[in-house]
């Protein structure tokens, strides 16, 4: 036997030896879109589950009712669960050139007849001189007669046939005098059919909102563009780049005037709400510690600039230390949304019940044309004594500070201890004791002379703690920690680490039941010193922020008390209690 026919025979074993595959061939057919338009190419997919060659679909019964451009084959394959799949994909590009409903034919493919399917072809819409229109733009506005700083939408619209390839293109902003432009919504892409034909529509949306009363007329868009046309008179394909400039039309309109009866400042809007937050949802506040509270003004429609001030009243018995405003605008839906943010620093002086006015803000509804109020009720305080006089755990955190300076120099006696020398043995031997006299004098001498350079060394530290005016002699010791804590403060400019050094100092002043409401009253009379303490709170609570720069100046307030309060003392003067009560 020949080895060839070996071979075949060999290789046909194999071949029936092998598992079949159990699939049965499934032909499916369906196409990309469905109606379609007159001239507009889509595509018919005819898909099978099996490996089969690229002869075997014929598009040989499309060319009765449509165009057959050219066919593209995909063969894949896929293991699912250790089953092997494959896949066959045809893809022919069809165009239908005249309007009305087609059937696409049945297929057979080895053996298997697929079901026809239904397509409907719309007619394309034409310009009046017979061609199509590739594209064009359009615009509009939302209120054609609005009020004075009433937001107006206009709208633009760019109509591309969706077979009409652009390379580029732009659209400029619309012009108004005496007007406010923002663009709000930026190439938002959709998809139309109008009268037959299918459009890509790109919009974008602008904000205009006018400041003055009376006729406004609105400078159309204009869309510059490089798109590609057909080269219907040549022998390729190809297409050429083509430019076009298309522009809306001007849009007048009719700018009403503020009404006479509106009080207040001008507000024209949709909707406007004012509302209040709470750095604590109490209702009782200790005197003397700081509570937050910030007034929120939201309007839709309107320029952050165009919100009214907020003139607000307080109580005498709060201090208040307002913060800059803060102004934030955003789109939403297509509307833009204006919020200011009044934030103020409110510090009880006085026990007692207080109340916080009414809110009221008016504004103008441009949907029902009458004046409408934003309302924030009144709201009471109770005003109280801190309890125990002990600082609030609330109270704004500083930085811990444990180290103390060193005492001040206190009065010192020193005694030299007398010589333990052998006289029976000096006069028994006067050189020696020569020798040893001239020792103990040079000793004495260096011992005296260190003494000095000692005592010289603390007189000078003594001058200088005298001039701190913070001694042992005249300042309790509960409160040296807090005093030797409010002079680094000051010392470093340190505002917060300060505040919670008076407030220290002021308890243990009082045995525990101060507070720096106390503190201030306590010294009410010194002028100098409210003036610092005054300084010491604006830089903590008020809007501003600046650096503290006063520490040296706030020191020397409160040394000048302790020197008033050694000369009361060695008076007998009661100005030390007032300073130190027992």
């Amino acid at each position: 036997m020949p080895t060839w026919l070996l071979s075949i025979l060999i290789f046909l074993s194999f071949w029936l030896a092998s598992p079949v595959a159990a699939n049965t061939l499934e032909i499916e057919v369906s196409v990309d879109r469905n109606p379609v338009i007159v001239n507009e190419s889509f595509n018919l997919i005819v898909t099978a589950n099996e490996d089969l060659p690229r002869w075997a679909f014929n598009s040989q019964a499309l060319l009765r009712d449509f165009i057959v451009g050219a066919t593209s084959v995909e063969s894949t394959r896929s293991i699912q669960q250790g089953v092997s799949q494959q896949t066959t994909r045809w893809s022919v590009r069809l165009t239908a050139s005249r309007a009305g409903k087609y059937t696409i034919p049945a297929f057979t493919i080895e053996g298997v007849t697929t079901q026809p399917l239904q397509l409907e072809v719309i007619a394309a819409t034409t310009s009046k001189d017979g061609e199509q229109r590739p594209f064009f733009i359009q615009a509009e506005v939302s209120n054609e007669s609005p009020y004075v700083q009433q937001q107006v939408t206009y709208k633009v619209q760019l109509f591309l046939q969706a077979n009409t390839p652009l390379d580029s293109g732009s659209i400029t902003t619309p012009e108004a005098e005496h007007a406010d432009i923002e663009l709000i919504t930026q190439n938002r892409e959709s998809q139309e059919i109008i009268n037959g034909q299918r459009y890509r529509v790109i919009t974008q949306e602008y904000a205009i909102t006018p400041q003055r009363s009376g006729p406004l007329t609105i400078k159309g868009a204009l869309f510059n563009g490089i798109y590609r046309s057909a080269n219907v008179g040549g022998f390729t394909g190809f297409t050429r780049p083509e430019q076009v400039s298309l522009r809306t039309s001007d849009l007048p309109l009719q700018v009403q005037p503020k009404p006479d009866n509106f009080p207040g400042s001008w507000l024209v809007s949709e909707q406007v709400t004012v509302e209040e937050e709470w750095d604590s949802e109490r209702l009782v506040l200790p005197v003397g510690e700081p509570i937050t509270r910030t007034v929120i003004i939201t309007a839709e429609g309107v320029r952050p600039e165009q919100l009214p001030e907020l003139n607000l009243t307080w109580p005498s018995e709060l201090r208040v230390y307002p913060e800059r405003p803060q102004q934030a605008s955003s789109i939403t839906g297509g509307m833009r949304i204006a919020q200011a943010r009044h934030t103020v620093v409110l510090i009880p002086s006085q026990t007692g019940t207080v109340t916080l006015p009414e809110v009221s803000i008016p504004w103008f509804n441009s949907r029902s044309k009458s004046v409408e109020y934003a309302r924030l009720p009144s709201r009471e305080l109770s005003l109280i004594s801190p309890p125990g006089g002990l600082q609030s755990p609330l109270a704004q955190p500083i930085e811990s500070i444990t180290t103390t300076e060193p005492d001040s120099v206190k009065t010192l006696a020193t005694e030299l201890p007398a010589s333990n020398l052998n006289t029976s043995e000096l006069s028994a031997n006067p050189s020696r004791m020569s020798e040893r006299l001239l020792i103990v004098v040079s000793l004495l001498w260096l011992a005296t002379t260190a003494w000095v350079i000692w005592l010289v060394q603390k007189l000078r530290k003594a001058q200088a703690a005298n001039q701190s005016v913070v001694t042992q002699e005249r300042v309790p010791i509960k409160a040296r920690e807090a005093l030797n804590a409010l002079k680094r403060a000051c010392n470093n400019n340190n505002n917060k680490a300060a505040m919670n050094a008076l407030e220290g100092w002021q308890q243990a002043r009082s045995d525990g039941l101060g507070s720096f409401k106390d503190l201030r009253s306590d010294f009410a009379y010194d002028t100098e010193l409210m003036a610092q303490l005054d300084a010491l709170e604006r830089s903590l609570y008020s809007a501003e922020k600046a650096p503290w720069r006063e520490g040296k100046a706030l020191w020397t307030a409160i040394a000048r008390l302790h020197t008033q309060a050694s000369s009361a003392a060695k008076a007998s003067s009661p100005l030390v209690k007032s300073l130190y009560p027992s």
